[in-house]
């Protein structure tokens, strides 16, 4: 199927907003041409000493249908309902320009409001359609993925085994498809979240390591890279080389070009931190760096600059401790407390992203 450039909008409009696509009502600009017209013959009034000719009947312009582009256009407006009249309105030729309506449709009866059993069984119904229907091409497989999400999400209780199942039959049969990249972000959400035991977590991780290969597309790579470093920053304590890990995946995100600018701050700052806690001092200055340059009015903005700043200083040499003295200390030194400021266990990770 030849991607038109409706559709690849559409793949950004629902991966940007929560895979939820939205709409708003088209608006034609043939009334308002139309008013501007009649306001212009209006403005000269006729010379009553002269005869006049009787006005024209001018004939009502008929309202623009609106088109799958408006649909997919007005998806990242946030107006659910009116994505929904976008769609069961829009003009479809038979094939796969209907298949598409019938995608975004559903799509977007996901989170019309107020959100009924209706809507979602009506939703469910379209996808199920399109998923199981000719030919298997990405209308199929947006469908499908939807399904998945529609199992982990939407159903109480949620179908989870049933999404896993569903998502690792996307990644296995639509290899470097966008929707079959998207799964695998969304598998490591479902499986390193669990309440499950350390041991199964780390089975878990490597197990997702191994899929890294399969990612070809830039928003598959980025979306895995930003998932799988916030888990490791969240389950930290956990592994000995997890605090690495998030570095390489959050370093490896931000390569991608991470497009909102809330976790690209974070990250930023992320990254910062655990490079600082790890030794990694030139990677700590490069990133805060990057933050303070970019994020002038954040809030945190003077934080990050007093951390540069003591980066930045020359190390003062400590004076030899007296042996004698009673001040002297009773042990070597104490690393774990020394270290307890600047590890990112106190809170800032998690938070942050």
């Amino acid at each position: 199927m030849q991607k038109p450039e409706r559709f690849l909008k559409k793949q950004q409009a629902i991966v940007g907003i929560s895979f939820a696509l939205l709409g708003a009502i088209l608006i034609p600009s043939t009334g308002v041409a139309a008013s501007a017209e009649a306001s212009s013959q209006k403005s000269t009034p006729p010379d009553a000493t002269k005869a006049t000719t009787p006005a024209k009947a001018v004939k009502p312009t008929k309202p623009t249908k609106p088109t799958l582009e408006n649909g997919w256009e007005d998806a990242s407006s946030l107006l659910f309902n009116g994505a929904r009249d976008v769609f069961t309105k829009a003009d479809a030729q038979p094939g796969n320009e209907e298949r598409e309506r019938s995608l975004g449709l559903a799509v977007t009866l996901l989170n019309v409001q107020p959100r009924l059993q209706s809507n979602l069984d009506r939703a469910r119904e379209r996808f199920e359609a399109l998923a199981n229907g000719t030919p298997k091409d990405d209308l199929a497989v947006a469908a499908k993925y939807f399904l998945a999400r529609m199992d982990a999400f939407y159903e109480m209780p949620p179908r989870l085994e049933n999404a896993r199942k569903l998502y690792h039959e996307l990644i296995a049969e639509h290899a470097g498809n966008l929707y079959a990249e998207y799964g695998i972000t969304q598998l490591v959400l479902m499986d390193l979240y669990d309440d499950i035991p350390t041991e199964e977590r780390a089975r878990r991780f490597s197990a997702l390591e191994e899929l890294a290969p399969r990612l070809t597309t830039q928003a598959g790579r980025r979306g895995y890279h930003i998932n799988m470093g916030n888990a490791y920053l969240t389950f930290g304590k956990e592994g000995e080389d997890f605090h690495a890990r998030a570095i390489r995946h959050l370093v490896a995100a931000e390569a991608e070009g991470i497009t909102r600018w809330q976790v690209e701050a974070a990250s930023w700052i992320a990254i910062g931190e655990l490079a600082q806690a790890q030794g990694q001092t030139d990677l700590a200055k490069t990133y805060y760096g990057k933050f303070l340059e970019k994020y002038k009015r954040d809030n945190r903005h003077y934080t990050i600059e007093q951390r540069l700043k003591a980066l930045e200083a020359p190390a003062v040499p400590a004076a030899p401790e007296d042996p004698n003295s009673p001040n002297a200390p009773e042990t070597p030194g104490n690393a774990e407390n020394a270290t307890a400021t600047a590890t990112p266990e106190a809170g800032t990770p998690e938070s942050s992203l």
